[in-house]
């Protein structure tokens, strides 16, 4: 019998990322550190189910949290999310300017940045990376067929000289419509742990704000392990310092800071790419596990997610030393 498979269902068959995630459960007490793994320890088993309880026991909450949502997320949770994003970044609400409608929830980060991968890039398109970077995204990318060019990084992150030198060069081959997105992980960068300065922030929006003119490129800023600081809050993200929030696009998680057995991510887009974003998310599963929403919905407002996430830091700070 001759086994029919695509050739992108060929190409997933030889990624790692399920193999390193099955070792990880498979022997828990084995000190992976491949697949991001969160500690036992830190799950906060008693908040959820507190909050499970009080979800389940009131009538009208049980019945909405039980039955599909829509494909965008809960209203409720886009709304606790904006506010929780402009105290992150120090600034107002208003200021932030972003529209509940530009905010995705997604199961997990990883399918965000899968689905504006599938909305922007075509195969032979030019995606620019830092190396290294996030293994499993930049498979992803690879999947697409999408060409990865790399970026020199130091201490402080992406150089903005470096990438101001690497589009000059694709301009000069030719290349420069192909280059579509740069892709950074701004803190705590995957794997080398370096979180980016305000200052390079604003050189890098800087300097594709320059090149707009010639060529259009997005900023795809994925902050998973953002709330995960030891002693002083990290800068405010990129896309806070985006005042037109058309160029730059993020993602954000709940795996690493609360669970990722609940599997909600979420990201902000840009005007033009919420209807093809949120479309691709529409022919994938109609919307994420909507009881997991009313969740981390019920942390959130309770106050109880950030008195988690701050005994995270501690544990990991503890750790650390």
């Amino acid at each position: 019998m001759t086994l029919l498979s695509s050739n992108r269902g060929q190409w997933a068959g030889r990624q790692q990322i399920g193999y390193l995630m099955q070792q990880g459960v498979d022997y828990p007490n084995c000190l992976s550190l491949a697949a991001g793994l969160v500690d036992y320890d830190t799950f906060p088993a008693d908040l959820v189910l507190q909050a499970t309880q009080k979800i389940l026991t009131d009538p009208a909450q049980a019945r909405a949290s039980l039955q599909y949502g829509t494909t965008s997320g809960s209203l409720e949770l886009r709304r606790l999310l904006l506010k929780h994003l402009s105290r992150l970044d120090g600034v107002s609400q208003e200021s932030e300017a972003s529209s509940i409608d530009q905010l995705l929830i997604t199961t997990g980060s990883q399918q965000f940045l899968d689905l504006v991968s599938q909305a922007i890039l075509n195969p032979g398109d030019i995606c620019l990376v830092t190396a290294p970077s996030y293994f499993v995204y930049l498979s992803t990318l690879e999947g697409i067929g999408v060409e990865l060019v790399s970026v020199d990084c130091d201490d402080q992150g992406i150089i903005p000289a470096s990438l101001q030198e690497t589009l000059e060069r694709l301009e000069q081959a030719g290349k420069l419509p192909l280059v579509k997105m740069l892709y950074l992980v701004s803190y705590f960068d995957n794997p080398r742990g370096i979180t980016m300065p305000l200052n390079r922030r604003q050189e890098v929006l800087e300097i594709l704000e320059r090149w707009s003119a010639k060529q259009y490129l997005y900023l795809l800023e994925d902050a998973a392990y953002r709330e995960l600081w030891f002693e002083e809050p990290p800068p405010q993200s990129i896309y806070s310092l985006d005042q037109s929030k058309e160029r730059v696009i993020y993602t954000q998680t709940f795996s690493k800071s609360l669970s990722p057995g609940l599997r909600t991510g979420f990201g902000l887009l840009p005007k033009a790419l919420v209807k093809p974003v949120t479309d691709l998310k529409s022919i994938h599963d109609f919307g994420s596990p909507h009881f997991a929403q009313f969740i981390v919905s019920e942390l959130l407002s309770s106050g109880q997610y950030e008195q988690h996430v701050q005994k995270l830091r501690d544990s990991y700070r503890e750790k650390s030393k």
